[in-house]
């Protein structure tokens, strides 16, 4: 075994050391576990204490400075009725009174939906990411013109 490789304390295999994450306080910088193995141990975990981890992550969620920083994104990324819109959309796919469409330029699967008022959250154009941002810009474009 030379300094380019090193074997995984877990499954025993010696691989690349770049295979190994990094990791400051061992004595060669680099974990003992190789980075499939704790990927694997991390996804054998979540799955066998999933209540735990939910619950976890639900009181983390709700800390007052996460609640403020989430606050504080809406107020500076999304109107207050985007933001509605988007969640009404959201809740009408989950229940199964939207569906979506191709997207209404090239046919595509992937889509988003798009609103041309946000008065109306299920009346909806689906496009996909590129005709949705290109419809955007020429929105934007005609509201910065009338200033």
């Amino acid at each position: 075994m030379t300094e380019t490789t090193k074997i995984c304390t877990i499954c025993n295999v010696p691989k690349a050391i770049d295979a190994f994450y990094t990791h400051p306080k061992t004595a060669d910088g680099r974990l003992g576990k190789c980075k499939d193995c704790c990927k694997k141990q991390a996804k054998d975990r979540r799955k066998n204490k999933q209540e735990e981890i939910r619950a976890y992550e639900k009181g983390r969620s709700n800390l007052p400075h996460r609640v403020a920083a989430r606050e504080k994104y809406f107020k500076e990324h999304q109107s207050g009725e985007e933001h509605l819109a988007r969640r009404c959309v959201s809740n009408a796919l989950r229940d199964g009174r939207l569906a979506k469409l191709p997207c209404a330029v090239c046919g595509g699967k992937k889509v988003e939906a798009h609103h041309e008022d946000y008065e109306k959250p299920l009346e909806v154009i689906w496009l996909c990411k590129q005709h949705h941002v290109e419809v955007d810009k020429k929105r934007r474009s005609s509201i910065a013109r009338c200033f």
